[in-house]
């Protein structure tokens, strides 16, 4: 498992609340849904690389772990 990184956004977060564990974990792990950074707010990072679940993780610079966890992308 890994945790996402806090600052990752999508607009379907308000729906995400309605959500069970694996619905929003099969979101997530698909990339079902256009991501954003809340730092920016445009679809990359504040080091200028996209914003995903698979490419917002540790050693990235602007990582900051949430206390969401998913299983790692195959």
């Amino acid at each position: 498992m890994i945790a996402l990184c806090h600052h990752l956004r999508s607009k379907a977060l308000m729906a995400f609340e309605m959500l069970g564990e694996d619905e929003l974990e099969a979101v997530y792990t698909h990339n079902e849904v256009p991501w954003s950074c809340s730092r920016t707010g445009r679809n990359t990072g504040p080091d200028d690389d996209l914003c995903a679940p698979e490419r917002c993780e540790p050693g990235r610079g602007c990582f900051r772990p949430s206390s969401r966890l998913v299983r790692r992308l195959a």
